[in-house]
């Protein structure tokens, strides 16, 4: 089920995980939204992603949470409390199918490259709810940021083949 929900998003199934999951460098991952209740069948758990991210980053990883506002399987408004994930999470939402505000897209660069010079073992996990179109958005942008990527259509390219 888990598969069929990501379509063609890449997973990660190594070390007995299997995780909506992919890293596009070595430290920048792309990730759908996790949840938790009865939405886990078939979206990331995320008890399964903390304890991933325990496992391969511990104390040098933070989340950045694009989702807009919406309906999580509690029926709480918003997502995940950020204590899932060790209080290392930064709301950046903007709308689903909407490019980002300018402001919102500088504040996400600045932050994620300030994260990953801060020390070479630091690592950023960006989602939206798919993890595709927001978070490609922003991630081919920190490329062009940080220099990873000299025009937008390799930074999107590069998304796109280690995301599908």
């Amino acid at each position: 089920l888990r598969s069929a929900v990501s379509q063609n998003r890449r997973r990660y199934t190594k070390h007995g995980f299997d995780l909506d999951l992919t890293y596009i460098t070595n430290r920048i991952i792309a990730m759908s939204a996790p949840c938790f209740g009865g939405h886990t069948a078939y979206r990331n758990d995320i008890h399964i992603v903390s304890r991933f991210l325990s496992l391969h980053h511990y104390g040098s990883f933070f989340v950045f949470n694009l989702c807009d506002t919406y309906i999580s399987s509690d029926g709480v408004m918003g997502n995940y409390h950020p204590q899932m994930l060790f209080n290392q999470v930064q709301r950046i939402p903007f709308e689903d199918h909407a490019p980002p505000l300018m402001s919102e897209l500088i504040q996400f660069c600045e932050e994620a490259s300030n994260w990953l010079k801060a020390h070479h073992n630091n690592t950023i996990v960006v989602h939206c709810k798919g993890g595709k179109g927001r978070t490609g958005t922003m991630i081919a942008a920190l490329l062009l940021w940080t220099g990873h990527r000299r025009c937008a259509i390799d930074a999107m390219e590069l998304f796109t083949f280690r995301r599908t």
